[in-house]
């Protein structure tokens, strides 16, 4: 997935994680020039998100899936598991890369089975 993608999609994990609720998301006002239309399009697109417009037309609404936190949390764990590595090699202590792809593997192949 696209880095844009995912950081946004992480920012919307984030407000429902710190609110305990997925009903809780981004507000974006329709003026926000930091906007990428095509990537919450895509997010909604996947299903990875939810969009909805404000009564007025002002701000617009996103908010997370279940398949959206999945996606989040592989990813995180993919991220954890690169950086332990690069902190093994920086003391070093090398790592097998085939250890790695077994462990990148069963994550994939997790997420395939949840038709991710």
């Amino acid at each position: 997935m696209k880095e844009s993608r995912f950081e946004l999609l992480k920012e919307i994990y984030d407000e429902a994680v710190n609110f305990n609720t997925m009903q809780s998301g981004l507000t974006i006002p329709f003026e926000a020039d930091w906007i990428d239309v095509l990537d919450f399009e895509y997010l909604e697109g996947k299903g990875y998100i939810t969009t909805s417009e404000s009564r007025d037309k002002t701000e617009w609404y996103a908010n997370i899936t279940a398949d959206g936190m999945d996606i989040v949390e592989i990813e995180m764990k993919h991220i954890e598991i690169e950086k332990r590595l690069v902190e093994l090699t920086l003391d070093g202590r090398k790592i097998g890369e085939a250890a790695f792809k077994t462990i990148d593997a069963e994550l994939d192949k997790q997420a395939r089975a949840r038709g991710l």
